[in-house]
């Protein structure tokens, strides 16, 4: 998952403009998403299902704040000092930020798709296998794991002279590629695999289940394939273009890369769609919102009011 060579795209105006719909749309929609899960956690009825999605939540959030700051993906390279470059060049065009969240991404959602295997198939061993305080211990794993293995990419740019940002070269390279393709196989190609396989076997039985059950198991199965086959995909055509035809000249990576970029803003989507209990915490939360503008207002009039009789 190395995404150095967008130092030397020059993104045009469509894929600037989608990016920049894109982490607006993230952070607005996936910010209720955790706000309402947060302030209506009890009225949802699986708690290890509320954990995994929060999670999914906040890695979506993440990725739409890094988004704009993500050179050159809507607006050029910053002016960079001697203190700022390689902590910009190594931290931030790296992508080292946005790879971390999207490993967290896909392995949350084959935690998900396993956990929901258990709770339709082996539902004796669901509270033993995903009580509340291993759940948060999966989602700890999914962060620590993706923050280290993502180390390497800190070493995929560094800045020069001029203070600019530039795809590290020389004797080390190959190996360094090498490491970041058994990284990728691990934490996103076979993630997806045991996702797929998970909800394949979910969608097999599924006549064995009862309607709300099957509910949402497709509400998670929509949000699990749209995540890992969007970046199975871009991943999948970043290696074509490595090592397969490493001279080709193909914007295939871009689009795939857009592509899977803006399933943070489908995520909250589908959720929204499928799930009766987000759309009535949506209503109350506008409600209360409602509430308390009206409050504020009343309570402005009742003090112009005393003014006035002063």
């Amino acid at each position: 998952m190395d995404h150095s060579d967008l130092l030397n795209h020059d993104p045009s105006m469509l894929e600037k403009t989608v990016y920049g719909v894109t982490a607006i749309l993230a952070v607005i929609i996936n910010l209720v998403l955790c706000v309402i899960i947060i302030k209506g956690k009890n009225s949802i009825s699986d708690k290890s299902d509320v954990l995994f999605v929060l999670n999914i939540a906040i890695a979506a959030l993440l990725t739409g704040i890094f988004i704009p700051i993500t050179s050159p993906l809507i607006a050029p390279v910053p002016t960079l000092t001697e203190c700022t470059a390689p902590v910009y060049c190594r931290l931030i065009a790296s992508w080292y930020f946005i790879v971390i969240f999207v490993k967290v991404l896909v392995m949350t959602c084959m935690f998900l798709a396993i956990q929901q295997w258990f709770v339709l198939c082996k539902p004796q061993q669901h509270q033993s296998t995903f009580g509340r305080q291993r759940v948060k211990l999966f989602i700890v794993f999914t962060w620590i794991v993706s923050a280290v293995t993502t180390i390497t990419l800190i070493f995929s740019t560094k800045n020069n002279s001029s203070n600019r940002c530039v795809m590290m070269n020389g004797a080390g390279l190959d190996t360094r590629q090498i490491i970041v393709l058994v990284q990728t196989i691990f934490t996103i190609f076979l993630p997806c695999l045991i996702t797929w396989l998970a909800i394949g076997a979910l969608l097999y039985q599924r006549k064995n289940f009862q309607i709300h059950a099957k509910k949402r198991l497709f509400m998670y199965s929509t949000v699990v394939l749209t995540v890992t086959l969007s970046w199975f995909f871009e991943e999948f055509s970043a290696f074509v273009q490595t090592y397969a035809i490493p001279d080709s000249e193909s914007n295939v990576r871009h689009y795939a890369r857009m592509l899977a970029l803006f399933t943070p803003c489908i995520i909250p989507c589908i959720c929204f769609t499928m799930c009766k209990e987000l759309r009535q915490q949506v209503k109350l939360l506008y409600a209360s919102c409602g509430n308390a503008g009206e409050d504020e207002n009343s309570t402005t009039n009742k003090q112009g009011k005393m003014k006035t009789q002063q």
